[in-house]
């Protein structure tokens, strides 16, 4: 029996000790909820547990930005139904003034909210926007850039790829033209009856009783106009202040014994021209009559035109020559549409020019240089991790990218244009809603895979964190129990040298 150490308390302390340590560990994990509360409760699985912890809220934030991403598809899908709905009744009203029914005042009016909603189209297309971010004007879509004027508009596919890329453009002289000889006024004098009508393209030219020559060509050359056509001529006709309209032919006053000519404004191998001149009876000063048929040939020999152009007496135009230099595939095939040049790789490449009217003088050549580059997409980051993104494309959507710039229905024949160019602007609108609805569900998936992929990252953070409550309200309880013991033992093994004081006593 010793007195200076007792052995039996320090044991007894010591494992009271541990069993403290242990129940301050379960008391914690009881409070918290977690079993690694420290570094040292666990060191892999802490680590583990970190970075998934930093996983599970980034997947959050990637599901929130593609929610966020619906709401730009939706706000640009809302803006485009109401220009849909602008396009629907622009081809109501181009078909409308197409009826030959109303009169230029009537079409006037018909053009004038035509106008109108073309310029809602493109306010639409300026105003429209997400968190200060424009949607419709092209800044989610600028992949390219040219310095050349005669390229207006530019779309290109997602699968562009950066660099450098030159087209050369030639436009040859092929304009639709029609040569109708020299012109003679000598049908035509202040006391002439002569009267009919010319239609041009749909256009018809009310010629009058007592029209002079001058009054003629002057109505024509009007007439022309509205009906998409140029009146030109050369020879007898002054060129000071005309505009090159077709090789050497000027616009201008024609006189007598200048040679007639009508040019389509239009380039390419739809450009046509539809001459058709038609006449009323009447009645000379000397009594003799002549038929509507005798009137229309006279006043045909009068413009020296036929009574009736056939196809085969119009020059028709040709598309625009491409060429390919730099940056292209030699598998691109390049096809032309009016003043569209679309070029096409089997690599899904795709670029598509809306080319200017070039001079045709001395069959000039446009080269169109662009420099094709990423910035301008819109990035949606939808996962946690670098590169677990896509791109947005919202293609600009105004007047000129839809094709309906200068859109005129003051005629029949500009009404029968303006038909098809609305359908092809729907078909392209429905073509970028078509994309974008295409965007929006492939992020509503997108969040279903981030939330699932959230839930499951989430349930192993479960498993290697959280605290099993029952197993640990068990190891409390015993640990519990055992520091009471302790204690009680603890207290008795420090009473037990008192008995070496009753052996002293004896």
């Amino acid at each position: 029996m010793r007195i200076n150490n007792n052995i039996s308390a320090l044991r007894a302390n010591t494992n009271l000790s541990r069993v403290e340590k242990r129940l301050d560990k379960s008391t914690r994990r009881l409070s918290s909820g977690y079993k690694i509360n420290s570094a040292s409760d666990d060191a892999a699985g802490f680590s583990i547990s970190r970075k998934m912890r930093t996983q599970i809220k980034s997947l959050e934030r990637a599901s929130q930005n593609a929610a966020d991403g619906i709401s730009v598809m939706q706000t640009a899908e809302g803006a485009l139904n109401e220009v849909s709905a602008m396009l629907n009744r622009m081809k109501e009203l181009a078909v409308q003034s197409a009826n030959d029914t109303y009169s230029g005042d009537d079409r006037d009016a018909i053009q004038q909210e035509m106008d109108q909603l073309l310029a809602e189209i493109n306010r639409i297309s300026t105003d429209t926007g997400f968190n200060e971010k424009k949607l419709l004007n092209g800044e989610a879509n600028r992949r390219s850039v040219t310095q050349n004027d005669g390229v207006s508009v530019v779309r290109s596919s997602e699968s562009v790829p950066n660099g450098k890329y030159k087209l050369t453009v030639n436009e040859d002289p092929k304009k639709a033209v029609y040569t109708g000889g020299s012109v003679s006024s000598s049908d035509f004098n202040e006391d002439s009856t002569l009267q009919g009508r010319v239609i041009i393209n749909g256009e018809v030219i009310n010629i009058n009783p007592g029209d002079t020559a001058e009054t003629v060509l002057n109505k024509i050359r009007l007439g022309a106009e509205r009906a998409g056509l140029s009146l030109a001529g050369n020879g007898g006709g002054p060129d000071a202040d005309g505009e090159e309209l077709y090789g050497g032919y000027t616009a201008g006053p024609l006189e007598e014994g200048a040679e007639l000519l009508f040019v389509s404004k239009a380039y390419g191998s739809k450009a046509k021209i539809d001459i058709k001149i038609e006449g009323t009876a009447s009645k000379l000063k000397d009594g003799t009559t002549y038929t509507a048929e005798e009137n229309a040939d006279r006043l045909a020999a009068a413009l020296n035109l036929p009574r009736k152009m056939e196809p085969d007496e119009v020059k028709k135009g040709s598309d625009a020559k491409v060429t390919l230099d730099e940056g292209f595939e030699k598998t691109a095939t390049v096809s032309t549409d009016g003043d569209k040049v679309l070029v096409k790789d089997k690599g899904g490449f795709e670029l598509e020019l809306k080319v200017k009217d070039y001079t045709t003088e001395n069959d000039k050549a446009g080269e169109v240089d662009l420099t094709v580059f990423d910035a301008g997409y819109m990035t949606l980051q939808v996962g946690a991790n670098t590169g677990e993104s896509f791109d947005v494309s919202i293609g600009r959507i105004d007047s000129e990218t839809l094709g309906l710039k200068g859109i005129n229905i003051r005629t029949n024949s500009e009404a029968e244009k303006a038909i098809a160019m609305i359908d092809n602007a729907i078909t392209r609108l429905s073509a970028e809603r078509a994309k974008l609805g295409a965007y929006q569900n492939r992020l509503e998936h997108t969040i279903l895979s981030v939330d699932e992929t959230t839930e499951d990252m989430t349930s192993a953070f479960s498993r290697i964190m959280d605290t099993d409550m029952a197993e640990e309200m068990t190891e409390f309880t015993q640990q519990k129990v055992l520091s009471q013991a302790g204690t009680s033992v603890l207290a008795q093994a420090n009473e037990r040298p008192n008995t070496i004081l009753t052996l002293l006593q004896s």
